[in-house]
């Protein structure tokens, strides 16, 4: 026996003895141990799954071990499966809250759970909104989602009943009403244009409208003289329009009027003035100008007292008479002078609207009898001259004319000599006695409709397949009609 060697314990016979003490150790033998000895409480195992290749026995406490995979004493590349290892070496280190999830069969990594967002909306999702409950009634207390965009697009809830709508639905294109001033008690919704409407004063029903007037006459005798406003300042009657002392009078937005004003020139021999209603809104002399003058004035012309114009109000409308133009230093007589305004409303005696005819005519008696067109006229003629605000316009082409020799069928039509076209369909005649024949054109810029610019047009006589030198149309008159009808 070597020296600083303690000697190996005797051979135990293992069929006779199960444990044998020897200094501080003990050996197991004969059968398996149920608990390993340590300086404190035995370790338990016996409860331990028998382990695989590889496996270590590991504390889960202080008094009991199982077997369990190597730790290796680092962090492990990899997990185990029934198959692959799944690597998870390549993963960024995880954030709070963040699950290993796995990219593929044998990869890995860190992220955000979303194990409860199944029933979440996505941006990136489609069909998701579609198969939610619809509620086909909603109320003024129902919530919406908005991001609001004065406010960084933050998230907030509105109720629909704060929801107000800046365009109504047509089968055409929307209506916006969002510019729209705010109305007042009775006031209704009506279109400015195919995609536009306003707020205006209701019409009264036939028979019951009162008739917004102002019938006014100067306070003293004027001096006239340029510039000047005729000083229109005294009203002797009046319904919803009024005038401040300078004669200035304000309108109502959305009605539509008659002006009219007559003077008395008083002064010297040669003294004349004209005169003229004023837009003061637009800043632009509207109608036709009046003048009055004494026998000895030196102009040449007869003079017409009477100033007239239409015009549909504007929102803060108001309209004045002007002086224009005169000689020497006339004078506008109080007590026959007066400023007249009248609103124009629908009929209280069956018309829906008033209408105002504007007729130019385009041909006058002549005869034909040849299928070649013959040109009986040509005209220069521009629609918008003949317009008026607020009005709804429609335009006609009548003839008045007989088919002379038996012919059964003669033809009058109106002819775009501008645009070398044929406009509308054409009248038919087939009697032998006058008949009067008409037909709606468009006003537009399509084919066969006539242009709202100034443009040269013909009309147009033949006779449809004539039989005789007999066959004649005899053309009494022809005339464009345009109809300017008050909202």
């Amino acid at each position: 026996m070597k020296q600083g060697h303690q000697q190996a314990p005797p051979p135990v016979d293992a069929a006779d003895l199960v444990t044998k003490a020897y200094g501080d150790a003990t050996y197991a033998t004969g059968g398996a141990a149920d608990a390993l000895s340590t300086t404190g409480a035995d370790v338990d195992v016996a409860a331990a799954v028998p382990p695989t290749t590889g496996q270590v026995l590991k504390a889960v406490d202080a008094t009991h071990a199982t077997w369990q995979a190597e730790a290796g004493g680092g962090a492990a590349a990899a997990l185990s499966t029934t198959g692959a290892d799944v690597d998870v070496a390549a993963a960024a280190p995880p954030t709070t809250g963040q699950v290993l999830k796995a990219t593929d069969a044998t990869h890995a990594t860190w992220q955000a759970d979303t194990a409860t967002d199944a029933d979440a909306i996505h941006k990136g999702t489609s069909a998701e909104i579609s198969t939610v409950t619809e509620k086909t009634n909603p109320v003024a207390g129902d919530l919406l989602l908005i991001e609001d965009s004065q406010a960084t697009n933050t998230k907030k809830r509105i109720q629909v009943g704060n929801v107000a709508a800046a365009k109504l639905a047509t089968s055409g294109a929307s209506v916006g009403i969002a510019a729209a001033s705010p109305p007042t008690t009775g006031q209704i919704l009506k279109a400015a244009s195919p995609t536009a409407a306003s707020w205006v004063d209701a019409p009264e029903p036939a028979g019951t409208a009162v008739v917004q007037h102002a019938f006014a006459e100067l306070s003293a005798d004027q001096v006239v003289g340029a510039p000047a406003v005729l000083d229109f300042d005294t009203l002797i009657a009046s319904n919803g329009i009024t005038v401040d002392a300078n004669g200035r009078f304000t309108l109502t937005e959305g009605k539509t009027y008659r002006l009219i004003s007559v003077l008395e020139c008083v002064g010297t021999s040669t003294d004349s003035m004209a005169y003229k209603w004023y837009d003061v809104t637009a800043t632009t002399f509207i109608g036709k100008q009046g003048s009055s003058r004494l026998a000895g004035s030196s102009t040449t012309n007869s003079g017409q007292q009477c100033a007239i114009a239409i015009i549909t109000a504007a929102a803060g409308q108001q309209v004045e008479l002007q002086f224009q133009a005169g000689s020497g230093t006339p004078t506008a007589r109080k007590v026959s002078s007066y400023a007249h305004i009248e609103e124009l409303i629908a009929s209280s005696v069956g018309q829906t609207a008033q209408k105002y005819v504007n007729t130019i005519r385009a041909g006058d008696i002549a005869s034909h009898d040849s299928a070649t067109p013959m040109v009986v006229s040509q005209f220069a003629f521009n629609p918008s001259e003949y317009s008026l605000a607020g009005v709804t316009r429609s335009l006609v082409f009548r003839a008045v004319a007989a088919n002379g020799g038996g012919v059964a069928e003669t033809k009058a039509r109106l002819y775009s000599v501008t645009d070398t076209e044929y406009i509308g369909t054409g009248l038919t005649f087939t009697a032998s006695s006058p008949t009067k024949q008409e037909e709606t054109l468009t006003i537009g810029a399509g084919a066969g409709e006539v242009d709202d610019s100034e443009k040269i047009y013909e009309v147009h006589i033949w006779v449809v397949s004539p039989d005789t030198v007999d066959d004649t149309i005899e053309l009494g008159s022809a005339e464009l009609r345009l109809v300017n009808t008050i909202d």
